[in-house]
């Protein structure tokens, strides 16, 4: 029976059935009889040991406590934080070339508004131009005169105003 059928059955349902696979995981298979005997007192002796213990200690054996599997998680750990670490390391550096580059852009801004600031009072201090500054001034210019709805020049119902035409 192949391993992927194995795995697929339930662990509970038949105990003789399921230790076949165990028994194949650490014997091995097409092995001769003998040597087949000889690998199976070994893994025997691993399971009555395992299970003698248990029962003194009420604890069974757990496999993912062993020394092996304790310095697997263990490496696992210190690369994922190694990796973490180095990921960073390159997004702060990252991070401060960007704020750089703004502190750098808001520098240029405020050298830009200063310099239009001083154009401005230059343009202010040199005055109107030269075609303003030749017309007179007339104090009834800024007087705001109100419209007033529906009337304008051209459709005033009396005509302007001609001269006399009594002679």
């Amino acid at each position: 029976m192949p391993n992927e059928y194995w795995d697929l059955t339930p662990k509970d349902s038949n105990l003789v059935e399921t230790g076949h696979v165990a028994s194949n995981r650490h014997t091995n298979i097409n092995l001769s009889p003998v040597e087949a005997i000889e690998k199976a007192r070994i893994v025997d002796a691993r399971v009555a040991m395992s299970i003698m213990a248990a029962g003194k200690t009420c604890i069974p054996l757990n496999i993912n406590n062993s020394e092996k599997a304790r310095m697997i998680r263990n490496i696992g750990r210190q690369t994922h934080r190694a990796q973490q670490r180095s990921t960073h390391r390159g997004l702060d550096v990252e991070i401060e070339a960007t704020e750089n580059i703004i502190n750098e852009a808001t520098q240029a801004a405020r050298v830009a508004r200063s310099s239009l600031k001083s154009l401005k009072e230059q343009k202010k201090d040199a005055g109107r131009s030269p075609r303003h500054s030749q017309v007179a001034g007339n104090k009834y210019n800024n007087i705001h005169i109100p419209k007033i709805q529906g009337l304008s020049v051209r459709n005033s119902p009396v005509p302007p105003f001609q001269g006399d035409d009594t002679t």
